[in-house]
């Protein structure tokens, strides 16, 4: 019977080519989505703040085996999400092939040097409409998001901030809402890549994906103020619902 080992006790009698070449392979193809959340606290003055990011998987090992398998690691992860609470504690990153996933809430919280590499997100809306009121346009402040994966509450859930139980998991307006913002974030912001959204259901049901391309930002809309955050998201009317353009 043919048995398996788990261990290979002259892995260090290798020519050292052949072993950097061995690190380099188990790191090559191993991608990885992280659930990233987070302690906050609250300062004196009322204004919340991150202690410290938490992931739902360790860093990958070959950052701790030894020196020659840390060094090849850090060839291709990088340490992100420190904060000045827990300045050695990190989450190392390889932005071009890791998915983070997170809630909205999250996304306000993050550092300049996460928003400008980030590439694959996934995120946790409890409520459609909360989330373009308050956090949409941070997504406009993430330089290289090439992908996003919204998940909503397929029944509106169970959030105490919730502002309507307009947005479900059918309502395809919710892809009409989202889409108006990031045509808006983009005009705000010319050189921002936009990012393909997709819009699915926590219960796994896909509602729609949106494309947007630059040659569709030609017409001009006119500035609606309201309660959309630095670039001026259209606010809500009375009945929760957002004005037309």
């Amino acid at each position: 019977m043919a048995t398996t080992t788990t261990t290979f006790p002259l892995f260090p009698l290798l020519p050292a080519e052949i072993r950097l070449q061995i690190w380099t392979l188990s790191l090559s193809h191993h991608t990885r989505t992280l659930a990233i959340t987070c302690d906050r606290g609250i300062h004196p003055n009322s204004r919340r703040y991150v202690r410290c990011f938490r992931a739902n998987q360790p860093n990958p090992a070959q950052l701790s085996i030894n020196r020659e398998s840390r060094v090849e690691a850090l060839r291709q992860y990088t340490p992100y999400l420190r904060t000045e609470h827990a300045p050695h504690a990190c989450i190392y990153l390889a932005p071009e092939r890791d998915t983070v996933r997170m809630h909205e809430a999250v996304l306000g919280y993050l550092g300049a040097p996460e928003r400008e590499v980030l590439r694959r997100l996934v995120l946790d809306v409890p409520d459609p409409l909360h989330f373009y009121s308050t956090s949409m346009d941070e997504l406009g402040r993430m330089a290289r998001l090439a992908e996003v994966e919204v998940v909503v509450a397929a029944s509106g859930g169970s959030a105490p901030y919730r502002l309507s139980e307009w947005a479900m998991e059918d309502d395809p307006d919710v892809l009409v809402m989202f889409r108006r913002a990031l045509v808006l974030i983009a005009r705000a912001n010319l050189e921002w890549e936009i990012p393909v959204v997709r819009v699915v259901s926590d219960a796994g049901k896909e509602m729609g994906v949106i494309r947007i391309d630059r040659a569709e930002l030609e017409l001009e809309l006119p500035h609606v103020g309201g309660g959309g955050g630095g670039i001026g998201l259209p606010g809500l009317g009375e009945d929760g619902v957002i004005p037309e353009l």
